[in-house]
């Protein structure tokens, strides 16, 4: 989709597409550090009201790997490519996702936004009764078993149909065996030690993947048009600072789809710029999803939707 030239010219003078290895190594050992700081309290403390919040807490925070794993999809995390390579492994392993395979399926994702052949159209969901909210969880087990599949196949060269001609296969298939390795390693602490991966790792990972990423993941298009420009396809949730810490930014969602090689650390810029050309807009998370459970009960099954 065409950039507005004014936009494209405020992002150059601007250098707005300059990364920082530096900051995102910073935010990175932050991130790991809160990680391990909350781990502690319930080693430390211990008790099941303990490790519940703590496992809360671990999945706000295991859930920007998800958002992490996508700044390295588009190089923008680190100024490095093999940087971006080593730590989109990593960021993506947390996750238990084949991260090469991803950045297929979200580029595509960038070039088809909204349409039928959009892959993340598998995903698209039009809430039409709160008691919808329910099925977020196996919604979220689906997303990970699907591409935990489909990195399987991957594996052994039977990439789908988002892996476009002249993708690195290769990458695919060394995370492929990396994720591979790691479940295996997983299942068997699991038989040994359930209660050491539930507590370190297990339930934040369910919490991030079957609740979190899916909360905060269908506002991105969820009641825009299916075609015209990124004003039009594409929504943007302010949140508030802590929450964009965590999830590096990522809530900017039409700067991004704009201009997607703006990293984490400058798309609040570009958000002021166009800000008043913006159609959808959100407050935060939760405004977005009280506001789509009044258009189910004040409109109707029929015609319940969210963002006109």
């Amino acid at each position: 989709m065409a950039i507005p030239a004014d936009v494209r010219a405020f992002v150059s003078d601007h250098d707005l597409t300059a990364r920082n290895s530096w900051r995102a190594a910073g935010r990175t050992a932050v991130i790991g550090g809160m990680y391990a700081a909350v781990t502690a309290v319930g080693l430390l403390v211990g008790g099941a009201i303990t490790w519940t919040v703590v496992i809360v807490a671990q999945g706000f925070i295991l859930v920007g790997s998800y958002s992490a794993m996508h700044e390295t999809a588009h190089g923008t995390l680190f100024g490095s490519r093999p940087v971006n390579r080593v730590a989109s492994l990593l960021w993506g392993l947390t996750l238990l996702t084949n991260a090469s395979l991803w950045r297929s399926f979200h580029l595509e994702h960038h070039a088809r936004t909204g349409g039928d052949d959009d892959p993340e159209f598998r995903y698209k969901v039009r809430i039409v009764h709160p008691a919808q909210y329910l099925l977020v969880v196996p919604g979220g087990l689906q997303f990970v078993g699907q591409f935990w599949i489909e990195s399987l196949g991957a594996l052994f060269g039977r990439n789908p149909s988002y892996v476009r001609k002249g993708a690195d296969t290769r990458a695919m298939k060394r995370d492929a065996v990396v994720l591979l390795a790691a479940t295996v390693g997983i299942a068997a602490a699991l038989v040994t030690h359930p209660l050491a991966v539930l507590h370190l790792w297990g339930g934040a990972f369910l919490i991030a993947m079957c609740v979190l990423l899916p909360l905060t993941a269908i506002n991105e298009h969820y009641g825009c048009e299916t075609e015209g420009e990124t004003f039009d396809t594409t929504r943007t949730v302010v949140s508030n600072r802590a929450f964009r810490f965590l999830v590096w930014n990522t809530n900017y969602h039409v700067e991004h789809h704009l201009i997607a090689t703006v990293p984490y650390h400058h798309v609040h810029q570009l958000h002021a710029y166009i800000k008043p050309r913006c159609r959808f807009v959100a407050r935060s998370y939760t405004a977005f999803h009280l506001d789509v459970i009044r258009s189910c009960r004040q409109q109707g099954p029929a015609e319940a939707q969210i963002g006109h």
